[in-house]
Parts: C-alpha cells; sequence; structure tokens
C-alpha cells in the first residue's frame, strides 16, 4: 500500500483507493474557536460581566477613572492624550499648560481648552459647544458629522 515518490526523496504516501469500502463517514464538524475574551483597556485584563464603553475601548468600571486622581468620572470625563480626566484635574493641567506656554486650543474657536472637550480622530479637539454644524449650528450629539475643508457640518448641511 506505500508507494515511493519520485523525486522527494525518502518520503512515502499512502495509496488511496477510489473503491467504496462500506459507509461513507459522516464529516466531523470542526470545534469553533473560542472568540478571545475582550481585554480592559485600563489593566489589560479580561472584562467579566460589567464593561464601560468609552473612548473607542471597553473598560472595567473600576478601571475607567481620571487618569491624574483615580476619581470617579460618572459626571464625565475630558479626553486628552487618549486618556480620561476629570473635569478638575484637566483644568488643573490647562492652567498649568498656560503659565509654561504650551496649551492646546478649541480647532473651531482657537481659545484654550477647558470643561468639556470632544476630540475626534484627526486629533482635533473642540469645547463641546463649539463642536457643532457650521452651517445650522446644531450639535452634534447624536448624529454624525462630516469633515470638509476643515469645518464640520451635520449631513443635511454637508456640501
Amino acid at each position: 500500500d506505500l508507494v515511493r515518490s519520485r523525486g522527494l526523496g525518502d518520503v512515502y504516501k499512502r495509496q488511496v483507493s477510489t473503491q467504496s469500502t462500506g459507509p461513507k463517514e459522516e464529516p466531523k464538524e470542526k470545534p469553533k474557536p473560542q472568540k478571545e475574551p475582550d481585554l480592559c483597556w485600563g489593566c489589560k485584563k479580561p472584562l467579566k460581566n460589567e464593561e464601560v464603553k468609552a473612548m473607542g475601548h471597553l473598560w472595567h468600571p473600576d478601571c475607567f477613572v481620571c487618569t491624574k486622581c483615580k476619581g470617579s468620572l460618572d459626571d464625565g470625563f475630558v479626553r486628552r492624550d487618549e486618556l480620561p480626566y476629570c473635569e478638575p484635574c484637566i483644568e488643573k493641567l490647562n492652567a498649568a499648560n498656560k503659565k509654561q506656554g504650551s496649551t492646546e486650543d478649541c480647532a473651531a474657536c482657537g481659545k484654550p481648552l477647558s470643561g468639556k472637550t470632544v476630540e475626534i480622530e484627526d486629533d482635533e479637539i473642540y469645547h463641546k459647544a463649539c463642536f457643532v454644524c457650521v452651517g445650522c449650528g446644531n450639535n452634534f450629539d447624536d448624529t454624525d458629522f462630516f469633515s470638509h475643508n476643515g469645518k464640520l457640518y451635520c449631513e443635511e448641511c454637508h456640501p
């Protein structure tokens, strides 16, 4: 039943008969690969039952805290350098940066950032109040926005 393959050195292949020798066996189902558990963005450990989705990532509730003071972010947060901060800490950071001469400015109004901000994928940061359509002035809280020539538009006003 073993046949020597030509040109392959001492490699042998089993000759396969094409005749049926009995009842056909059903192919066995391959076990489905188990999905890797989602990991917390903060501690990099697997998420269990509860999770917080913020800044495009999943977090344990205990891990989604202010980067500086480790306080709760239940009352909201400000995103800065891809990290969450509470408002008091971000205001202190902005004040410290202003004293040092380096501040981040709102992409819409050009004034230094403070209070609640919104950061979009283009690394542009806006005061929450400035994150509005330039055509109609409506905010983008629950709607999509489009960038055109560096300006933000809602779907209805988008050129």
